[in-house]
């Protein structure tokens, strides 16, 4: 397998010749692999297989964008995955397709069920119109004010005419991972070597590790890290930074079992931390998951990429084992979810110091901030977003607390900042019965901290730079500049902001996220971007 760094690129000529120039001396059949590429640095518009399919006809391909939700398939890997035009969406992800255009003639009209589900696609029925959705595309029908009844018996034949582009979101990713061979374990001990190098050089020491994991993805992996990589490092003597680890949230009774046998302190160098999950996807992809649809897509709300009832039980019984639970939300609709479940959650449990934590609390609707420091969820924050060492998992945090930032614990243990994703920052031994070192992590986004006790949120202040211009685009001015890394309003609202990196979606570069969560100057402006949520230097290194 060969690989391909598209970071930075700004024009789709250069998409296409970075690709060209990674395919050489590669042999027939074998995988070209890569990504970081942001669509906003072009413009806006989406690759589609087409751009590549011409000079890959022998290998197969997969790009992911630079935030880990959406990734490029030319067509030969579509192929392999067995993805066509009958390929229907799995639950949490999207199979982006093309425009079929004007469909009315394919569509025939009698009288039925007033409303009905035809699979997964909703048809709902008013008194003067009909509308449904097939994948994206929206449809409507003018009826006659006395029509009750519709059948649409051409429905499943249009989706013959939605080819997919080769853009694959959120859990429907998982249809080509899971052809792609297998890294070696020889290869990620390798990454963890070198990812371990990188975060050093720029003074961080200890991580969050929220594993390879993602919506639809093998919650197995992160398992087989901890067994072939964290602890083949650890018993050779080969580990250089301390880990805090997280595990997908399916497998709770694994770890209560494991931490019951063997505490959560493992060694020196790894820390057994929690559980994780996803409300939603991205912004950058259209699949974070909003109240109001998208400006630049009228029909879609974003993907939620978990059961509610699903993601309530396992938190609830994670909760009950005492695990600390650490959920992705972004869209403003995912952040209100996840705020209701865990408020749910804690008072069926009954009170005690959980320190819930949402991953980059990013867009908040009106009145939202308040409700961390009410419910005292930790709100984990990102700013800047840079890809690094890609291997070390899409949802990396890190703390420092040795090198040029050194004592960026407090003489209360309390960790100060989290450089590389997302972590929380309290006197642990107040969190955990065994006392000893302790980072979370909170994903991307910054990591808010200040005044929750049992929610942790953590935006990231590097996201914020790729944002500022996507955002206006996708939600309106009034809703980007409303409700997009409120960090002084979560402060504002006594809520524990942890300030993080995501890396590697963002960079690892501590001081860059505090001068970002400063400054909000994306590059290329003059000004800060909603300036009033600017934070104190004070307030971004206790973040």
């Amino acid at each position: 397998m060969a690989r391909v760094q598209l970071r930075g690129v700004s024009r789709k000529d250069h998409f296409v010749n970075k690709v060209k120039e990674a395919l050489s001396n590669m042999q027939p059949g074998s995988w070209l692999l890569g990504g970081g590429w942001n669509n906003d640095f072009w413009g806006g518009e989406l690759p589609m297989a087409s751009w590549i399919d011409a000079i890959t006809p022998h290998n197969p391909v997969w790009l992911t964008r630079m935030d880990g939700h959406m990734g490029l398939a030319n067509s030969l890997a579509l192929n392999v995955a067995g993805i066509s035009n009958n390929t229907v969406d799995p639950e949490g992800g999207s199979v982006v397709r093309n425009s079929v255009g004007d469909v009315s003639n394919f569509c025939t009209v009698v009288e039925i069920d007033f409303q009905f589900t035809l699979k997964k696609t909703e048809v709902a029925l008013s008194t003067s119109y009909v509308t449904f959705f097939f994948s994206h595309i929206c449809v409507s029908f003018a009826l006659e004010k006395r029509t009750k009844n519709i059948l649409i018996d051409s429905l499943i034949s249009m989706s013959s005419l939605a080819e997919p582009t080769g853009l694959l979101i959120d859990s429907a990713m998982t249809h080509v991972l899971s052809c792609i061979p297998e890294v070696s374990v020889e290869e990620r001990r390798e990454a963890l070597l070198r990812a371990s190098d990188h975060a050093l050089m720029r003074g961080v020491t200890t991580v969050v590790d929220f594993g390879r994991y993602f919506p639809g993805a093998s919650p197995e992996l992160s398992w087989e890290d901890l067994s072939d990589v964290y602890r083949w490092a650890d018993l050779s003597g080969k580990m250089k930074i301390r880990v805090c680890l997280y595990f997908p949230m399916e497998t709770w009774p694994r770890l209560h079992e494991l931490i019951k046998q063997a505490g959560r302190k493992l060694s020196q160098w790894i820390y057994l931390g929690g559980m994780k999950s996803f409300a939603d996807g991205s912004l950058g992809s259209n699949s974070a998951l909003f109240h109001e649809p998208y400006v630049d897509e009228p029909s879609n709300h974003g993907l939620q990429v978990a059961d509610t009832d699903m993601l309530y039980n396992m938190t609830l019984s994670s909760d009950k084992a005492g695990l600390q639970v650490a959920i992705h939300a972004i869209g403003d609709r995912a952040n209100d979810l996840i705020l209701d479940l865990y408020k749910s959650v804690a008072s069926k449990n009954g009170v005690r110091d959980r320190r819930f934590r949402i991953e980059h609390a990013q867009h908040l609707a009106p009145g939202t901030a308040a409700r961390f420091g009410e419910q005292e969820v930790v709100a984990s924050v990102q700013s800047n977003s840079e890809m690094g060492v890609q291997w070390i998992s899409p949802h990396t945090t890190a703390d420092l607390f040795l090198g040029n930032f050194g004592g960026i614990i407090n003489t209360k243990g309390r960790v100060l900042w989290n450089a590389i994703g997302h972590a929380m920052y309290w006197d642990l031994s107040s969190c955990f019965t065994e006392g000893g070192f302790f980072l979370e992590y909170a994903r991307p986004n910054l990591c808010l901290v200040s005044g929750f006790k049992d929610v942790a949120l953590g935006p990231s202040p590097d996201h914020l730079l790729d944002d500022a211009d996507s955002a206006t685009k996708k939600l309106g001015v009034g809703r980007a500049h409303g409700g997009s890394y409120l960090f002084h309003s979560l402060l504002a609202g006594n809520a524990q902001l942890a300030l993080g990196s995501d890396w590697p979606v963002a960079d690892i570069n501590p001081l860059g996220s505090i001068k970002t969560a400063m400054k909000r100057v994306p590059p290329g402006w003059e000004n800060a971007w909603i300036s009033s949520e600017c934070i104190n230097l004070n307030d971004a290194l206790n973040g």
